[in-house]
């Protein structure tokens, strides 16, 4: 890119938003004769919408970021330049038009992108051939599917954690911790018992129909534990972090005999 070509593209009204667009809204509103351009770059620049978008640069390579979300593969490139004339993009070695609108003396383009069918490149023409045409190779940047799908995981085991309802009760030397189960596929229950240090000390498999286990002949002193859930293929259902819990000698506030810190 020259200095003439490089000031065409950033002189005087000059707009490039990447945006989410796995609902076709931004592209449907730019074929629509319903909207304006104007209209459709205030969709670009809501704030209070949650769809993702940026403003990004021209310039080489154009890099092009896919959400966290690996389901989301349809996208949406709005350029608006008052310098420019048309805009090409090349896909399989085919090469395309980029849709333009034209209302109320504005001009802008839009090029439907898609992570599953990648385009490779766009060329810019000036108007008034004012300068050589410019082509920009595409980088497109997948999300990353593994931590998308931990993600996923830990957002269905939040959810299973809430039904699960963990708590405990503390005697002089036991624990009684208490649950619920997390949905109707649980068969197995068992509890894990860890040390002040988190080495485990036991596992402790529930009996079917009960909601509650009791651990005793405990010393005092600091201890972890988990809660664990199991279908009948004894596959993992639902698991949760250390919950920490802690016996301690006998003392006597209020009245009351305290066991349990």
């Amino acid at each position: 890119m020259d200095k003439y070509q490089e000031i065409l593209l950033n002189k005087g009204n000059s707009f490039y938003v990447f945006s989410e667009d796995e609902d076709k809204s931004i592209c449907n509103a730019f074929k629509s004769n319903k909207y304006t351009v104007r209209q459709v770059n205030e969709m670009l620049t809501d704030y209070k919408s949650n769809r993702y978008r940026t403003e990004i640069k021209l310039i080489q390579p154009i890099i092009l970021k896919q959400v966290e979300d690996i389901n989301k593969k349809n996208y949406f490139l709005f350029v608006y330049n008052t310098n420019l004339k048309n805009i090409y993009y090349t896909k399989n070695n085919n090469k395309f038009a980029a849709l333009i609108k034209s209302n109320e003396g504005l001009t802008a383009f839009g090029i439907e992108l898609d992570f599953d069918d990648k385009a490779s490149e766009i060329t810019i023409e000036f108007k008034n051939d004012m300068a050589e045409p410019l082509t920009f190779s595409l980088e497109f940047v997948d999300a990353d599917k593994e931590s998308y799908y931990d993600k996923i995981k830990q957002q269905e085991n939040q959810g299973k954690l809430s039904k699960l309802n963990v708590s405990h009760l503390c005697g002089n030397d036991l624990v009684t911790i208490k649950f619920q189960n997390c949905n109707k596929d649980v068969v197995t229950t068992q509890i894990l018992l860890f040390d002040d240090k988190k080495q485990p000390m036991g596992i402790f498999k529930v009996d079917e129909g009960m909601f509650f286990k009791s651990i005793t002949n405990l010393a005092y002193g600091k201890y972890f534990y988990k809660v664990e859930q199991y279908d009948r293929e004894n596959n993992l259902i639902v698991f949760t972090d250390f919950i920490q819990f802690a016996l301690s000698a006998p003392y006597y506030g209020s009245g009351k005999m305290q066991v349990c810190n």
